[in-house]
């Protein structure tokens, strides 16, 4: 049988299955459902309830409809019994694809979707406060920014060649880079560069001479990342540095040339993309980086140094610059929600060890191990259909466990005293909390996510929150733990001015610790004075980042804002939003949100000695560190199988589909908590 005269027929099949499914949606939404559960919502209670679950099937069903269209015109081939709209809630994750899961659109159709459903809802029952502007926030939505931002519009910015730095100033930007990025990362060997770098400014002949090598790329990227750390220049654009990172671009060599060139190009290429990620230009970042990676391996860097023919010094260097890319690749890979450029089941390297000559492998190691499990996170738990609910919840286990151990065997040296009313920390220290702290926020929060949602259906059918099970609690009670901390070490940094004007990761680490409070702000019922100081601590940081010119920072803090006044609205007559300025935007007069109704609070579990438990008696949450010390029934060691079915459908829930994108998911969730004030 010639499979290639049926594949058009498939297609054909599908075409018209699509046209079908999209004339009875166009014809029952706007034509019959909707105006009947309208006339009878006051007298039926039955179609109240039914209200909430159709028009949330009904936008599963568009964008199945529309998921299907694209994948189609995209050229994929679907299989050919694709799901019916009364299957979508079993089957629907699955006519999703990957690309839609991680840019955010099928998400915010759905919570669109919703949003006008409530606003209606809210129409018809007599309350029309707010109404008009919740509806003009639909008709009338902002431009989303383009997915992929221009590596190529950051060039334009560069205005002919720069003139390269003096030699002191050159050794003052290598050491910011070294103290930001020189511990628990490992972008080139100082000792090797300084010694170039001297002969760079020794003569014009040598200096002629160095401006030839691909030390010199190096040496520009370094450059343009010192610029972007330093808190001392004038911010002359959004992006410091870009006439040194638009020259090295210009030099780079073409890709079939760099592997002649071994470790050094892997560097710089590494070096590009992380330049590139503190610019906001993650997608390019990416294509990099998965460069960088696959580099490395094809010069056989991740072998076992035994089977590496090359000096003691040199298999300890090349081991580090693997790490590093492989770190930087599974971190930007997981922003984006894309694959990862390859998969470290298949190799045996070690990780760092002691040698001679370079610095302490901790801290490097630690590194490791976090962005180990943040990639095992991104591919076991999201979007990983084919999982069972026990194969989730001990996948999830397992994770939790692995980050509880990474932070018990962080060193001495670098451990934070968060018991301590004035946290002092150390750059390597607060990089390396952040990132554990992530990985545990990236592994929880689909859980939190889903009570946000379940809350939000409540308010649709004018119904009791469903009661928090003591498991479901406790995790989102590590996730704002987590949350705190992360907020905490933040604005010890900027309290110590060490906080990087652009660097990318203490941006989304405070903006996503801002949102997961004001998240269990929202689903608790939380009082605004019981959260103020951690979102006082964040804005604060995003302020100080947006005055120093970053763009992305000053989003970030409008977002906040917004999220903000949805939880906790100010309903006191006669007051002006906009007299809120940056200094008092979240100053303590501003009315909160009641406290939880019992129908929200946990429902009791029963402990091993057979008496029942609350929430409320549960141990608290430790310190993630050395000095970590949380219940052995606590969220990482806590039997999560009984909650089983409801973890496994806040990961894999067809009306909220997740990727781990942070800034996307939170984009898109701040409709549904607008939904609730309409």
């Amino acid at each position: 049988m010639d499979l290639n005269a049926l594949i058009p027929c498939q297609v054909q099949g599908l075409l018209a299955k699509i046209k079908r499914y999209e004339e009875q949606l166009e014809a029952s939404p706007a034509g019959e459902i909707q105006p009947v559960l309208h006339e009878r919502l006051e007298t039926d209670e039955k179609t109240k309830s039914k209200m909430a679950d159709i028009l949330w099937s009904q936008s599963a069903s568009h964008d199945y409809v529309n998921s299907a269209s694209r994948n189609e015109s995209s050229g994929m081939i679907i299989a050919e019994n694709g799901p019916s709209p009364g299957q979508l809630s079993q089957s629907s994750q699955s006519s999703i694809s990957q690309a839609e899961r991680a840019s955010g659109p099928a998400f915010e159709r759905r919570v669109r979707s919703l949003l006008h459903s409530h606003i209606e809802y809210d129409r018809d029952a007599g309350d029309n406060s707010n109404v008009q502007l919740g509806l003009d926030a639909i008709e009338h939505p902002e431009p989303a920014p383009p997915i992929w931002t221009s590596t190529q519009d950051l060039l334009r910015k560069a205005h002919g060649r720069p003139d390269l730095p003096s030699e002191q100033d050159s050794h003052r930007l290598l050491g910011l880079f070294l103290s930001y990025m020189g511990v628990n990362q490992h972008y080139l060997d100082p000792r090797t560069f300084v010694d170039t770098m001297a002969e760079l400014f020794q003569s014009p002949t040598s200096r002629l001479h160095q401006m030839k090598t691909m030390w010199f790329i190096q040496y520009l990227l370094i450059m343009a990342m010192g610029k972007l750390m330093d808190t001392d220049t004038e911010t002359s654009g959004p992006h410091p540095g870009v006439s040194y990172f638009a020259e090295a671009m210009r030099l780079l060599p073409q890709q079939y040339e760099l592997g002649s060139h071994g470790v050094i190009s892997v560097e710089i290429l590494c070096l590009v993309a992380l330049y590139l990620q503190w610019c906001d230009r993650k997608h390019d970042a990416y294509l990099y980086v998965g460069n960088a990676v696959r580099l490395a391996i094809a010069l056989g860097y991740p072998l076992p140094a035994r089977e590496q023919q090359c000096p003691p010094s040199q298999k300890a260097h090349r081991n580090r610059v693997w790490w590093t890319a492989y770190m930087l690749d599974r971190r930007i890979a997981a922003s984006l929600g894309l694959p990862v450029a390859a998969d470290d089941r298949q190799f045996a390297t070690e990780l760092p060890l002691t040698s001679p000559g370079f610095a302490s492998p901790d801290a490097l190691g630690i590194n490791v191990r976090i962005a180990r499990a943040t990639g095992d996170i991104m591919t076991s738990l999201y979007g990983n259909a084919a999982v069972t609910e026990m194969e989730l919840v001990r996948n999830i286990q397992a994770i939790l466990s692995s980050l509880y151990n990474t932070g018990h065997c962080i060193p001495t040296e670098y451990t934070v005293d968060f018991a301590s009313s004035h946290l002092i920390v150390s750059r390597t220290a607060a990089s390396l909390y952040l990132m554990l702290f992530q990985a545990i926020i990236l592994c929880i929060r689909p859980v939190l996510l889903q009570r946000v949602k379940e809350k939000v259906i409540s308010t649709l059918k004018r119904s009791p929150v469903p009661e928090v099970p003591v498991v479901i609690h406790r995790l989102c009670s590590t996730c704002k733990e987590s949350a705190s901390k992360s907020l905490r070490i933040v604005s010890a940094l900027r309290e110590q001015h060490e906080v990087a004007r652009f660097g990318f990761f203490d941006l989304d680490q405070t903006f996503s610790a801002a949102l997961t409070v004001i998240m269990i702000g929202f689903v608790d019922g939380t009082a605004y004075s019981e959260v103020s100081k951690e979102l006082q601590q964040a804005t604060s940081v995003l302020e100080y980042l947006s005055r120093a010119g970053n763009s992305s920072a000053e989003q970030r803090l409008i977002e906040i804002r917004n999220f903000h006044d949805h939880v906790w609205p100010k309903k006191s007559a006669g007051r002006d939003k906009t007299m809120a300025s940056p200094t008092n935007r979240f100053d303590n007069t501003l009315p909160v949100l009641e406290h939880s109704s019992p129908d929200e609070r946990p429902r009791q579990s029963t402990s091993t000695s057979g008496e029942p438990t609350s929430a409320s008696q549960a141990p608290p949450t430790g310190d993630l560190g050395v000095q970590l010390e949380i219940g052995a029934d606590y969220a990482f060691n806590l039997d999560l199988g009984e909650e089983a079915d409801g973890i496994y459908s806040s990961f894999h829930d067809p009306q909220l589909p997740l990727t781990g994108v942070d800034h996307l998911d939170w984009a898109e969730l701040e409709k549904v908590f607008a939904s609730t004030q309409a």
